[in-house]
């Protein structure tokens, strides 16, 4: 029953994927092999400023955006700080993690109806698996569906930011002042 039991923990554990690490674009000829034509795009100016729009065109340097309200407006890659894209969650990832939990708990429900009613036969055990795993990528499918990732696809550092201390000194007062600016 324990040689079972770690056998099922190690097939858990080697089933669920590991996540990649993604390279941000910091020129908009990188950014032209991340988005397409169509896409939703939330862009950051370098004034802060949000403007959400369906890319046009992109070039090596301009980029053009259409709001949803018709607004049009073109950016230069010096006038664009960040730009995140909205995409939903692989569904693959929510099916095999579902599957591997509810084929896990499957394996164990069908190793304790075996043990309660002595059966035998590890055929039952294995229906229960398959049953429960597939109940289970059901779900995780369900759960990815609901999920969407608003990544940072582009970035573009902004000027230096500079710290400046002054003494304060005086009758009644001392200490310093501290300013940052960006």
């Amino acid at each position: 029953m324990r040689t079972i039991l770690s056998t099922t923990a190690a097939l858990l554990l080697t089933i669920v994927g590991t996540a990649d690490a993604q390279e941000l674009a910091s020129s908009f000829d990188q950014l032209r092999v991340v988005v397409k034509s169509g896409d939703v795009l939330a862009v950051t100016g370098g004034d802060g400023h949000l403007f959400r729009g369906r890319l046009v065109s992109l070039s090596a340097s301009t980029m053009d955006l259409i709001a949803a309200d018709g607004t049009r407006r073109a950016l230069g890659e010096e006038d664009v700080r960040t730009i995140r894209i909205s995409r939903p969650d692989s569904l693959g990832n929510g099916a095999k993690t579902g599957f591997a939990v509810g084929g896990g708990l499957g394996l164990l429900a069908g190793l304790a109806f075996l043990h309660e009613f002595g059966g035998e036969s590890f055929i039952v055990v294995a229906e229960v698996a398959a049953l429960y795993g597939g109940l289970g990528a059901g779900i995780g499918v369900g759960i990815d569906a609901l999920i969407s990732s608003n990544d940072v696809i582009f970035f573009r550092p902004g000027g230096k930011a500079t710290l400046r201390v002054a003494p304060i000194l005086g009758r009644q007062a001392r200490g310093m002042r501290l300013t940052l600016a960006f």
